[in-house]
């Protein structure tokens, strides 16, 4: 066996040597079996051989040798001075090996070409560590029959390739090309066969397999037809196939004009592939037929002046060959139409009907391009947008829309020809610049703002719109501006039980909000309070803020306690606005119980109890005899007190509590009730006690 000179590497991690005093010198006298030192940093020494100091050994020499896969070479160490004893230094080699991992083969649609890639082909050699920097080289030595392999360059172009690498493999540079269609039929097998080689190492006869069926299932193809380019994505078809199978360069789908028509001719449907499904002394027998199993929804399909319907839903692939189909659409404003058929090989001895299988059924797809005969047409009613005074709005499609059936919201643009006169218009991303032209997408998108300057009128801006085609649109657009407020949404009287001094003024008694967007109110007192103070931690203030209410921190002392009632005068305000002019009512609610509906007979002396009227925890609370005080006697009677233990009755415009507890105080009424059964009567009076009066 032979085999090509190897070149090996050797370094102080395989020789090493040591002298603690002296430079170490290595004497290499001779190889054994066929070999040489390639390379390397050292000088050759006349008969004595190679000298290598051992720094040169570190960085690496080279070592040729060919024949066996061992060898190796004597050599000799030495200071200068001293010799060692001669030693040998052996060297394996490994063969190079070209593994084939994978050879998949390739499967294609007929007339198509495709890539070859490393999932279909790959080989690799042995040695891991270089094998990035090996060239692995495939020859192909038996051309496939139908079809040919080609490399795809940097322009677009082609070139027959025999000889290609792996890497133009593994970059899908190399095409298999399916050209002989004649031969080909539904199904059929091809193949090459190649040779692969990385030198020294040689693989190979092997053969890679082709299926070629109409069968395939290609990414981005629906079709299993010869030519649907209204079901395709992407149908490649050859011009080096026969002049009866010729197409020029795909088209997909049928492209129309808004309300006009198009040819479908064979170049965009073909069913003629489907004979080769049959024996070819059988072809010529057999036609190929379509049936329409779902009309077009936005146009007409016509054979010459005839049209497809329901009830003649059939033609041939003749037919198309020959006239063509006309597809008419109906003007309307659809982007897309379509229509399902279904075709099969029909004898030409029998009739045009359907048969229960062995039929394909496809859809066949029309792109419509839109004619711009539509103008545009505002959609909102009330052009209006309402905002805060001060803030910043979005302008959106609810406050302006403006539709075009034959235009994208795009090409929909607005032109401002009279600026607003309280404020701006900007863009999203530039807030603090005005704009002026702006499409209907930036308004759908939330593009477009109205800035607000802070004034309180409202204002309008005029603008136009056009979809740069017809006449534009004059418009004028309101702005209603919205002015920052303070209302009061709680003013409840603060009740101050009689006999106490402080009690907390909450959010129940006094509860502001605003439309503006600084959310802190300030209450700030306008009069001073008669008496008493506001108090915050026992602290008098004359201002507050809502959340001192909120958290009930807020509290109302009163001083004279001979006081029935005091005011709070308050204005509030925010950053943005103030509410002035506000009174919050503070009354001492006396302690005392009073029969409610009280019921007596007329000219009968009601004697007044303690149920019916009781200050008796006014009399604990102060230890003291409460008085009362009458201000307004009643209007239909009299409110008597008995003198003494007799039956003389007074007048009693002062009595006590303990007049009440004793029995001593008598209501007697004296009504006119002609004509009614009841009359309502009262009477006033002022409670007092030690040091307090209500």
């Amino acid at each position: 066996m032979h085999f090509r000179p190897s070149l090996m590497f050797f370094s102080l991690c395989v020789l090493a040597v040591f002298d603690l005093v002296n430079q170490v010198t290595v004497l290499m006298h001779s190889y054994i079996d066929r070999g040489h030192f390639a390379g390397g940093s050292g000088g050759r020494d006349g008969e004595r051989g190679w000298l290598l100091q051992n720094n040169q050994i570190d960085q690496s020499v080279i070592s040729s040798f060919e024949g066996a896969l061992s060898g190796g070479f004597n050599f000799q160490v030495t200071d200068g001075l001293n010799f060692a004893p001669r030693q040998i230094f052996s060297i394996t080699a490994r063969a190079l090996i070209i593994n084939l991992e994978v050879n998949k083969g390739l499967s294609i649609f007929p007339g198509s070409r495709k890539p070859l890639s490393s999932h279909d082909l790959r080989a690799v050699t042995n040695d891991v560590d270089s094998a990035g920097n090996r060239t692995i080289t495939f020859t192909v030595v038996s051309s496939p029959r139908l079809g040919r392999l080609v490399r795809v360059n940097s322009d677009n172009s082609t070139e027959d390739v025999s000889v290609f690498t792996q890497k133009l493999v593994s970059e899908q540079l190399i095409f298999y090309q399916h050209v002989d269609w004649e031969n080909t039929g539904w199904t059929a097998e091809d193949s090459f066969m190649f040779t692969a080689s990385s030198p020294p190492a040689v693989l190979g006869p092997e053969d890679f397999h082709i299926t070629i069926s109409y069968e395939i299932n290609e990414p981005g193809r629906q079709s299993r037809l010869l030519a649907n380019t209204g079901n395709s994505t992407k149908i490649w078809v050859l011009k080096a196939a026969p002049a009866s199978m010729a197409r020029e360069s795909p088209v997909v789908g049928a492209v129309v004009k808004e309300g006009n028509k198009v040819l479908i001719d064979r170049s965009k449907l073909d069913a003629s592939n489907l004979l080769f499904k049959l024996p070819k002394s059988q072809r010529f027998s057999y036609e190929i037929l379509f049936q329409v199993t779902s009309l077009p929804h936005h146009g007409t399909i016509m054979v010459g002046e005839r049209n497809i319907t329901k009830r003649k839903p059939n033609f041939s692939q003749y037919i198309i060959n020959k006239f063509g189909l006309t597809y008419l659409h109906d003007d309307s404003e659809s982007l897309a139409d379509n229509f399902t058929f279904a075709v099969w090989p029909n004898p030409k001895s029998k009739s045009s009907t359907k048969p229960e299988a062995d039929f394909l059924e496809e859809m066949f797809n029309i792109t419509v391009t839109p004619v711009n005969d539509q103008a545009p047409e505002l959609k909102t009613k009330g052009l209006r947008l309402k905002v805060l005074q001060g803030d910043r709005l979005v302008l959106g499609p609810k406050n302006l829309k403006v539709e075009d059936l034959d235009s994208p919201p795009e090409e929909i643009r607005y032109m401002i020809i009279r600026n607003p006169n309280n404020g701006f218009l900007a863009m999203a991303h530039h807030l603090d610049t005005t704009v002026h032209h702006f499409t209907q997408a930036d308004i759908d998108n939330s593009q477009v703002w109205f800035i607000q300057d802070g004034s309180p009128s409202s204002g309008v801006f005029y603008f136009s719109v056009s979809d740069g085609q017809h006449r534009p649109l004059y418009k004028l657009f309101h702005l209603e501006v919205i002015p920052i407020s303070i209302t009061l949404v709680n003013l409840t009287d603060l009740l101050l039980p009689q006999g106490q001094t402080t009690i907390p003024i909450t959010s129940a008694h006094l509860s502001a909000m605003t439309n503006g967007r600084s959310p802190q109110i300030t209450y700030k007192i306008t009069r001073p309070l008669q008496h008493g103070h506001l108090l915050i931690e026992n602290q008098a203030v004359i201002s507050f803020g809502q959340e001192d209410l909120d958290s009930g921190r807020l509290s109302y002392h009163m001083t004279n306690l001979t006081a029935s009632e005091d005011q709070l005068q308050f204005s509030l305000f925010t950053s943005e606005g103030n509410l002035t002019g506000q009174t919050l009512s503070i009354r001492v609610q006396p302690l005392l119980r009073v029969m409610s509906n009280l019921t007596i007979a007329n000219h009968v002396a009601h004697q007044l109890k303690r149920k019916d009227l009781d200050a008796t925890e006014l009399a604990n609370r102060t230890n003291s005899d409460p008085k009362f005080e009458v201000t307004e006697p009643p209007v239909h009677g009299r409110l008597v007190r008995r003198v003494g233990q007799g039956t003389v009755m007074e007048d009693a415009i002062l009595f006590t509590q303990r007049d009440i507890d004793q029995g001593l105080l008598m209501l007697k009424s004296h009504a006119n009730l002609t004509g009614i059964s009841a009359l309502n009567d009262s009477f006033t009076f002022l409670l007092s006690a030690d040091h307090i009066t209500l």
